[in-house]
């Protein structure tokens, strides 16, 4: 499932709605029955490229991904379920007749009845979002490529890319740092994949 999410991150298209959907969808199964639950990046990424078509009617399938574990309640964005626009969400919340309804206004809304984010404020987390799942692979953050082939198991093109991250780096002790805790990582993943010498 993350192949297609991340292939769909670089080549986004507005056919690709119902598939994005179905994704979102299994992610969202995926994170109430995994045995640790958790939060991914793929969630992230699911969550992003549903609201990405900003259609109105997705805010329940946000609502899922938001509800699945108690870290997605935590780290999943609100924001996600405003991609429609906070009006257009609200008003169409308010006048369906959907199961959830009332718990997702709830959310929605804080005490006195506005909603939670502005328009201002999701404008912003658009930049975020934007900037953290680019839809060029070049503009990719080389570390996500890192994570990406590790997921895969292919710690070669892994090792690969941590060192052309690290190239660049090398006066920079927080980043050597973090390239010694990844060196260093991987050495004992291999050390206990091939076992005692």
């Amino acid at each position: 499932m993350r192949d297609r999410l991340w292939a769909l991150q670089y080549g986004r298209r507005a056919t690709d709605l119902s598939l994005v959907r179905w994704l979102a969808r299994q992610e969202a199964q995926c994170r109430r029955e995994a045995p640790f639950q958790g939060l991914t990046d793929e969630t992230g990424l699911a969550g992003f490229l549903l609201a990405e078509h900003h259609q109105v009617e997705d805010v329940w399938l946000h609502w899922k991904l938001k509800r699945a574990n108690f870290d997605t309640w935590c780290g999943y964005d609100g924001e996600h379920l405003f991609a429609a626009g906070v009006p257009a969400t609200v008003t169409y919340v308010r006048d369906s007749g959907h199961a959830e309804r009332d718990d997702v206004l709830a959310y929605l809304l804080d005490q006195d009845g506005q909603p939670r984010v502005s328009e201002e404020g999701l404008a912003e987390w658009w930049r975020g979002e934007r900037s953290r799942f680019p839809d060029d692979p070049i503009a990719e953050d080389p570390l996500t490529w890192i994570a990406r082939a590790k997921l895969v198991g292919d710690q070669v093109l892994a090792r690969e890319w941590l060192d052309r991250w690290a190239a660049d780096r090398v006066n920079d002790q927080d980043a050597a740092r973090r390239y010694r805790q990844l060196r260093d990582a991987e050495q004992r993943r291999i050390t206990v994949d091939l076992g005692p010498a």
